[in-house]
């Protein structure tokens, strides 16, 4: 068997699809070298979630991602678990967690249709906008090529997809193998509708990930806190900053109330949340 034919064998095999591949070098000899490497590389990143994160993944700041105990143990288990409630505090990495999923699930395994929830059309472009500059982070090498693209999608050339909404249209009657919801305590009505059929059906087949602050004692997020379908976990600041970091921050808000809510993870009821300035 010719080496070229005996190399794609392999990656066939090996279940890395045909956009593994060397980069454009002179000597044969070298280009099956780049290949073996990227094809290790594809399975490392494909199999650890965490690798993949850590050498590949930045903040929307575009610094390189350092991931603390408790981040890693949420992306462990964004991979093995079916339903997956998160209840976090603010500017501690929830939706990169989510932009690093979605970006993670998409690229190494084919036909995955992957939607991120958005609550507003501004936020939905930006979270976009932040999964184009990571995937262009990624190794030539590894990642399938993006085929087409909009505002609001990106395609892969391995059947995979990513899209992000915020509106009941985008969702009704479409089907997901991903349901990433970014902040739903704040959702509309009519998209909640949508949703319910994934949300609270222990019988679906898309993965539901719901993260975000918890805010208020009621809505469909504070239903998932409290359901036995849901695994469920906290992000607090201390997980992700120091006790400086925390009283910088406090000192700022200069309200304790809104603290309490929004990085202490303490809910209170929706008519007074609507007197807060965030």
């Amino acid at each position: 068997m010719k080496r070229r034919s005996l190399l794609k064998s392999l990656g066939l095999f090996l279940g890395i699809g045909p956009f593994v591949k060397a980069e454009p070098i002179e000597q044969t000899h070298d280009k099956e070298i780049v290949f073996c490497e990227n094809a290790l590389e594809f399975l490392k990143c494909r199999d650890d979630i965490v690798y993949f994160v850590e050498k590949y993944c930045s903040t929307w700041h575009d610094v390189k991602l350092v991931l603390t105990d408790k981040l890693r143990e949420i992306l462990k288990q964004m991979v093995s678990e079916s339903h997956l409630c998160v209840v976090g505090s603010r500017q501690c990495g929830k939706s990169t967690l989510i932009r690093c999923y979605a970006l993670w699930k998409s690229l190494f395994f084919d036909d995955q249709c992957i939607v991120i929830v958005s609550t507003n059309n501004s936020l939905a472009k930006n979270m976009m906008r932040l999964l184009r500059k990571s995937y262009q982070n990624i190794l030539d090498g590894i990642k399938p090529l993006s085929v087409s693209r909009n505002e609001n999608m990106i395609r892969f050339e391995n059947g995979s997809r990513i899209e992000v909404i915020s509106n009941e249209m985008e969702l009704r009657g479409r089907s997901f193998t991903d349901v990433l919801c970014d902040d739903p305590a704040f959702y509309e009505d009519d998209l909640i509708a949508c949703l319910k059929p994934h949300l609270s059906n222990p019988y679906s087949q898309a993965k539901v990930i719901m993260m975000g602050n918890l805010y208020y004692n009621s809505g469909i997020f504070y239903t998932a806190t409290q359901s036995k379908l849901y695994t469920q976990n906290q992000l607090h600041w201390r997980d992700v900053y120091d006790e400086e970091w925390g009283a910088n921050i406090k000192n700022l808000l200069k309200c304790d109330d809104v603290w309490n809510v929004e990085f202490e993870n303490i809910p209170i009821t929706r008519e007074k949340l609507l007197d807060f300035v965030f």
